[in-house]
């Protein structure tokens, strides 16, 4: 029991040990651009996992495109992640914001799908009510001329 006890202590001073943080980067980004970049990471890798490719992906270099959008390297990014991952809150609060962001994006994105589907619907109902205007117009012609020719030779009999 003793040993146990001893084993029991040692593992929790080895477990125990101070967790060591990144320092500050040089070239610290911004909170409010680092949302923007993650962003569009997102927006990025959400394209490449559904394969909506109306940019052809294989011309385009996505790392390359965002470090010159927003003017900054690998590096500097690596170091700005790890530093806005090191502090919980702030990692959360960042993600949290790229959430909504991302939300807000897909209800306008369906909104302007239900518009779209909305347009289509009036357009095929339109077109189908001027088939069967069309259909009853030629069905009243084809009645009067019906008529008149029945009338021609009920005269002509006579």
């Amino acid at each position: 029991m003793k040993y146990k006890l001893i084993i029991l202590c040692a593992a929790l001073a080895v477990s125990c040990q101070s967790i060591e943080r990144s320092s500050k980067p040089d070239k610290l980004i911004a909170e409010d651009r680092m949302v923007d970049i993650f962003y569009d990471l997102s927006l990025i890798e959400a394209s490449k996992r559904l394969g909506n490719h109306d940019v052809d992906v294989k011309e385009l270099d996505l790392n390359t495109f965002i470090y010159e959008k927003y003017d900054i390297d690998s590096t500097q990014l690596v170091q700005n992640t790890t530093y806005y991952s090191d502090n919980i809150p702030k990692f959360k609060s960042v993600f949290a914001r790229v959430e909504n962001r991302l939300k807000v994006l897909k209800t306008e994105l369906d909104s302007l799908r239900s518009k779209e589907n909305r347009k289509k619907d009036s357009l095929k109902r339109a077109a189908e009510n001027v088939r069967k205007d069309s259909l009853s117009s030629s069905l009243e012609i084809a009645k009067k001329l019906n008529s008149k020719i029945s009338n021609s030779e009920g005269r002509d009999r006579n």
